[in-house]
């Protein structure tokens, strides 16, 4: 089992903490199952990933191979790809995620239009001695969804020091996280996905096959049958939610079509 810890912290401090204690209570589980467990840090601090030029260049007709600091990019993607489970760990700074971590996000872009970690589980930790470490943490837990990842766990977690508040309710919580997230990878358990993930399904889908986006994402997406089904994977999922996420797809691909005719006649001279 491999679990890879994203620490978006700029100081080795209580996020860096955090996640290490994650990952060694896992390791203690996967010890007394008899299983190899090897748990990796990437601290963002240390990456030395430039700013994202929004040059849009990985999620257009070009792909993530043009990305201008793809060489970086490329290294932590096989870290992820490798890995069964993803922590996203984040302090919460000035209301939201660190500027390394929204950095990292920013560079995985053609994640959301090319999804690809169905295989992989995920984790969201955040941490904060103010507020908004809930809100902080849904949004990790929703890139890590939005990047194939089937329920993501969330972590959110409100302390000024962790050596000082480590006490028995914030024990408590991290050992069920890290209990939650092995056992989770252990027995690779699916999930199904909700209505709402089948139709963010359906929006994509419909966008995508009328030609509404970019080359590479049609490409992706043609390749691996999508654009034929009602979601990524069909099996194990509800059909009465595939059947709403088909009238659902039908009436988007019509919208498409008509925006898409109507964007092309304006663009003649």
């Amino acid at each position: 089992m491999r679990v890879l810890g994203i620490v978006g912290s700029g100081r080795d401090g209580n996020t860096l903490e955090l996640t290490e204690n994650i990952l060694q209570r896992m390791e203690r589980y996967a010890t007394a199952y008899g299983q190899e467990f090897e748990g990796e840090i990437l601290k963002l601090k240390d990456l030395e990933l430039p700013l994202c030029r929004s040059c849009h260049n990985c999620a257009t007709e070009k792909g993530e191979k043009y990305c201008p600091h793809r060489e970086i990019v490329a290294q932590v993607e096989e870290k992820i790809q490798a890995a069964d489970g993803i922590i996203l760990a984040s302090p919460v700074s000035s209301l939201q995620v660190t500027g390394l971590m929204k950095n990292l996000i920013d560079h995985f872009s053609f994640y959301f239009h090319r999804p690809r970690l169905f295989d992989k589980y995920g984790l969201a930790l955040t941490n904060t001695a103010g507020a908004r470490h809930k809100a902080s943490g849904r949004y990790l837990q929703s890139v890590l969804h939005a990047w194939g990842i089937g329920k993501p766990q969330i972590l959110p977690l409100m302390l000024a020091n962790v050596k000082v508040v480590m006490d028995n309710k914030m024990d408590r919580r991290l050992e069920r996280a890290a209990r939650k997230f092995y056992f989770q990878i252990s027995h690779r358990k699916a999930s199904s996905p909700s209505l709402y993930d089948i139709i963010y399904y359906s929006v994509w889908r419909g966008f995508i096959s009328t030609g509404s986006s970019e080359e590479a994402d049609y490409d992706y997406w043609q390749k691996r049958g999508w654009l034929d089904q009602s979601y990524y994977y069909t099996s194990g999922v509800n059909p009465v939610k595939l059947a709403i996420g088909g009238l659902f797809y039908r009436f988007l691909r019509r919208t498409f079509a008509k925006q898409q005719a109507q964007n092309e006649r304006i663009e003649k001279p």
